[in-house]
């Protein structure tokens, strides 16, 4: 599992494009562990932001699965895509948690969180629709 914090600081720190509450995202990730890509063929995935970490996830802010803003983009080679609509950021300004979990079927089925940590949306200056 890997922690990494995406607030104002760390995007700018590192290069990547801060985040706005109210607008579209689209990340493509390549989960791997141990080195290797993880076979996500029939499997799962979640990217879910809350308050708190102790939060149900029927409380959630926000709750990606597939089918519902992740891809599994290519399964068997552990790349999927977590798509953000504008209408799923237009509420969230602020720092949150979140993480990306994920559930393999092959060769045995187990529950990997990959990612976590802490999500920060800013406000937009423009927010025209």
């Amino acid at each position: 599992m890997s922690s990494f914090d995406i607030t104002a600081e760390s995007l700018a720190a590192s290069g990547f494009r801060l985040l706005y509450a109210g607008d579209d995202y689209s990340y493509v990730f390549t989960l791997k562990q141990g080195g290797v890509a993880l076979d996500l063929t029939g499997g799962s995935a979640w990217f879910t932001i809350k308050e708190r970490e102790v939060d149900s996830d029927a409380n959630a802010l926000l709750q990606l699965s597939v089918g519902a803003g992740i891809t599994l983009t290519t399964p068997l080679s552990g790349i999927i895509t977590v798509a953000f609509a504008a209408a799923d950021t237009a509420t969230l300004r602020g720092k949150w948690v979140y993480d990306l979990q994920v559930k393999v079927i092959t060769p045995t089925t187990r529950v990997i969180t990959m990612a976590t940590g802490h999500i920060e949306f800013l406000d937009n200056i423009t927010v025209t629709t």
